[in-house]
């Protein structure tokens, strides 16, 4: 038998009335891979603007930041409120694309998931709605490591980066 246990109608009914950002998923094409990325785009998003860009990175091995969970944080504030686009892209190394991106970290930390960083933000400046000066990254733990090797590479594309407490 399968039942409904809750169907967050109370939820739903309260954010009727409230800005919230709208969440897309999709794929970007890195060498041989379709990798997963999710955007949390501003209410009322016109794809004709140009918007700022946070990236929201982990990047560890094995770990996942695109899902489909619902969730209120950080993120969603920046969004709603500074209209500025909140994505998370699992390059090289995630879990849940399979075994061959999954494992291609062995042995090579701090490679192809800090150059899959770059070019996925690239690919979102491609899309036409970021603006290319206003770019940034950010990342806790292991994430505050990518942020630190993205930044470190070089590449132009990130204006500024927050690391926090990276693995060193």
């Amino acid at each position: 038998e399968v039942r409904v246990l809750e169907d967050n109608s109370d939820l739903e009914k309260t954010l009727q009335n409230i800005a919230m950002p709208s969440v897309t998923h999709g794929k970007l094409k890195i060498g041989e891979f379709d990798l997963w990325y999710q955007m949390i785009l501003p209410p009322k998003f016109d794809k004709s603007k140009k918007y700022p860009l946070l990236i929201d990175v982990y990047a560890g091995p094995c770990s996942q930041k695109s899902d489909f969970r619902f969730r209120v944080g950080w993120s969603t504030y920046l969004a709603s409120t500074e209209k500025v686009i909140v994505a998370s892209f699992d390059g090289r190394g995630s879990g849940y694309q399979g075994d061959k991106i999954m494992h291609a970290l062995y042995k090579r930390l701090g490679t192809y998931e800090v150059e899959d960083q770059i070019t996925a933000a690239r690919q979102f400046i491609d899309m036409g709605f970021i603006d290319k000066n206003r770019i940034a990254i950010w990342g806790w733990s292991y994430g505050g490591y990518v942020t630190s090797m993205v930044l470190g590479a070089g590449s132009g594309v990130f204006k500024c980066g927050m690391a926090v407490a990276p693995v060193s």
